[in-house]
């Protein structure tokens, strides 16, 4: 069976034919539901199906799924979702797929997971994923407390993010979102790194950057 095939059966009005343009140029804090976009249409055995139906099931904006298409073992798939960036996200995907086939060069991206209520994507500069999203409506309710503050979100490319809230400057709220996006970062890589950490690893996907601030009203 296809994966287009598959797809009809399992999750019926969310598939689309094309990749999505970039469009808004401002932090799409909007975004909402999720979408699957197609980019290969390939045949797949029966674990394959069960492991892109779990892939449905988790997986939330940004996100990706890679496959090998000549190596049909069960393992032979890389993914990735939550992430701030479809590029990261991507990324991860196809250098996961590479780690564990035994074909790296016939890994191909099968499909990414985008909001469902875009028809076009904002720059990577201003992606946030669907986790952030709820931490940024969170901080919003903290704004209620506090009018006359300075707020700041940081985030890297991966899942890693950070707010400040109720800071006298916005130099301070971004200073301290900075910082700590950088402590998360540094925390979450404690232990000896493995083999598919190394594999996927890429230093630019830990970069913190401020991806929204809420000013004095």
């Amino acid at each position: 069976m296809t994966i287009r095939k598959f797809l009809q059966l399992v999750s019926s009005g969310v598939i689309l034919a094309l990749p999505l343009a970039a469009g808004a140029q401002t932090v799409d804090v909007d975004a909402r539901g999720k979408q699957l976009v197609l980019h290969q249409d390939v045949d797949l055995t029966r674990k394959q199906q069960r492991r892109l139906d779990r892939f449905l099931k988790k997986a939330d904006f940004y996100g990706a799924l890679a496959a090998n298409v000549t190596d049909l073992r069960d393992e032979a798939f890389g993914a990735a979702w939550n992430k701030h960036s479809l590029k990261a996200a991507t990324s991860i995907a196809m250098d996961s797929c590479r780690h564990k086939a035994k074909t790296p060069s016939d890994c191909v991206l099968l499909a990414t997971v985008v909001p469902e209520n875009r028809t076009k994507l904002p720059p990577e500069s201003q992606m946030l994923s669907a986790r952030a999203l709820r931490e940024y409506e969170y901080m919003l309710l903290e704004r209620l407390d506090a009018p006359n503050a300075y707020f700041a979100m940081a985030t890297n490319m991966k899942e890693t993010w950070a707010w400040r809230v109720s800071e006298k400057s916005l130099a301070d709220a971004k200073t301290k979102a900075l910082q700590g996006c950088r402590e998360n970062v540094k925390s979450g890589k404690k232990g000896k790194p493995s083999a598919w950490d190394k594999a996927t690893y890429k230093a630019e996907h830990d970069v913190c950057r401020i991806r929204a601030i809420l000013m004095p009203r």
